[in-house]
């Protein structure tokens, strides 16, 4: 005899997508201001959960996905904006996909969470340091982008007032 199997069909909540979910627990603690502390709490333990490592990881896998056939697609002529140089193309594609880890790092050290802030700025200066590419990404023709977005985000973190010690070695 065949067992049957029971399965689960998914809720409301299992099919919503990560930012309608974020939605819904915004509502929520808008409803229930008492969770606030309780959220608050579970939000700073997340934070302690991010690594340069992760963080470094991620920015050179994002460095290394832009393609130089992306840069060849904004090169060149282009309607509406004349020619685009080749490197300009490269940095600008470049540029927008470190600009996420950007963003969270001053989100993080203008909130005073400077543990967290030093972790996302170290991991964004520690995967510029290991994004290499090949002749198919753009970063692989860009070598200076590396080293001129790693000054801007280290004079954004001494802006921000975080201490840099040990951070010598990712220069």
């Amino acid at each position: 005899m065949a067992r049957q199997v029971s399965r689960r069909r998914p809720t409301a909540w299992d099919v919503l997508s990560d930012a309608e979910q974020a939605r819904v627990l915004g509502e929520l603690l808008q409803l229930h201001p008492e969770l606030r502390a309780q959220a608050d709490g579970m939000a700073a333990t997340l934070l302690t959960e991010i690594t340069r490592s992760d963080v470094g990881e991620q920015v050179c896998r994002a460095l290394e996905s832009v393609s130089t056939a992306e840069v060849a697609a904004r090169s060149g002529r282009q309607r509406g904006s004349g020619y685009v140089d080749p490197s300009e193309a490269a940095w600008s594609l470049l540029e927008d996909v470190v600009e996420p880890f950007v963003i969270r790092f001053k989100q993080l050290a203008g909130s005073g969470s400077e543990g967290p802030a030093l972790e996302v700025g170290a991991g964004i200066l520690l995967g510029l340091d290991q994004a290499t590419g090949d002749e198919n990404s753009a970063i692989y023709f860009e070598p200076e982008f590396k080293s001129e977005k790693a000054d801007e985000i280290l004079t954004e973190m001494e802006s921000a007032g975080l201490d840099l010690t040990g951070l010598e070695e990712l220069d």
